[in-house]
Parts: structure tokens; sequence; C-alpha cells
């Protein structure tokens, strides 16, 4: 990369993501960018460009958040918004699981108790899977308005006791179902 400007500079950055307390990191997110440095901008202006692309998807996290947090957790809203198998593939086995511990086994006869028989399966994840800290809000005599980013924190939090690969594909699988959720919020406020 020449620093006169008769070739361009090549800059691969990227953000990473504490894994664990030892220090183990992974990209959360990266870039690759050619910058010249001849034209009508500067060429700091020209590396501040190049950054924003990747900042920008900074302040996203935090919106996605505050809409999650505005969504109150509503089983039936989930089901009736087709989520169902999503939320069930986050965790392999947890539909079979939560339905045999909790007394949830039986033959669904129509559609609308299929809605009502999922619904009963997902209100039962924070029972099952919720750990120290999410489950304080499903558990508490004080808090009756869990959101779901109460819901989605469940399964980050249960990823935690789970060996890499399986808490990278959990944290995935929810963060799919965060990104389906505030995408699809109108829907949301539509079914309700």
């Amino acid at each position: 990369n020449s620093m006169t400007g008769s070739s361009s500079v090549n800059i691969n950055f990227f953000l990473r993501r504490l894994i664990c307390a030892n220090g183990f990191v992974a990209r959360a997110g990266a870039s690759v960018n050619r910058i010249i440095h001849a034209g009508k901008n500067s060429f700091s202006d020209r590396v501040k460009l190049a950054f924003d692309e990747l900042t920008s998807r900074i302040g996203q996290s935090g919106q996605m958040i505050e809409h999650l947090a505005d969504l109150a957790f509503n089983p039936e809203l989930l089901v009736k918004a087709n989520c169902s198998e999503m939320i069930f593939s986050i965790i392999p086995g947890s539909k079979s699981k939560i339905a045999s511990e909790c007394g949830l086994l039986r033959t669904v006869q129509d559609k609308k108790e299929q809605i009502s028989h999922e619904a009963d399966i997902i209100r039962h994840i924070p029972e099952i899977y919720a750990g120290a800290y999410s489950g304080v809000v499903f558990r508490s005599n004080y808090r009756d308005n869990a959101s779901m980013f109460d819901f989605i924190n469940i399964f980050t939090e249960h990823a935690k006791i789970h060996k890499p690969a399986m808490k990278i594909s959990i944290e995935e699988k929810a963060g799919k179902l965060a990104d389906w959720i505030v995408n699809n919020k109108r829907k949301f406020n539509k079914l309700s």
C-alpha cells in the first residue's frame, strides 16, 4: 500500500465479540475497503466513510433492543405469526422436552387447537430454559410484563452452558429470531 497516493490503501477492519473471560474473541462484523488517496474528498474523509459502514450497525443493535423491549412476550402472537418452528429450532429437542416435562403431550385436532398447544409450549420455555438472570423477569412477583427482549435473553443465556459450536448456533438462531420479530413488528401489532 502506498502512502504517497500512487496506489490505494486496502483496509481490512472488523468488530470482535468477546466469547469468554479468557479473552477469546470472534468476528462480529467485517468489511474490506479499498481507499484511494486521490480525489475530491480528503483521505481522512474517505477513511471515515469506510468505517461508517461498519460502525452504523452498532447503532442498529440499540434500536433492535428498544423494539424488542417494546413488544410484550405473547406466546399466542408468536404462534400466529408463524414463529413456532423458528423458536423450537433454536434449542434442538426443546419442543418435545417441554411437552414431556410439562405434561403437554397430546394430539392436536385443528388449527385453533394447534395454536393453543404451541403457545402453551412456548409459555413454558422460561420455566425450562431460563437461567439465573433471564429467569428473574419471568419468576418475579413484581414484574408481569416480560418483553420479547426478555424472551430472547433466555436463549442467549442458555447458550452459555453449551460447547462453542452449539453456543454459537443457539446465539445465531436467537439473533435471527430477534431480527425477524423486529422486522415484523407491524405484523405483531396487527395480530394483537
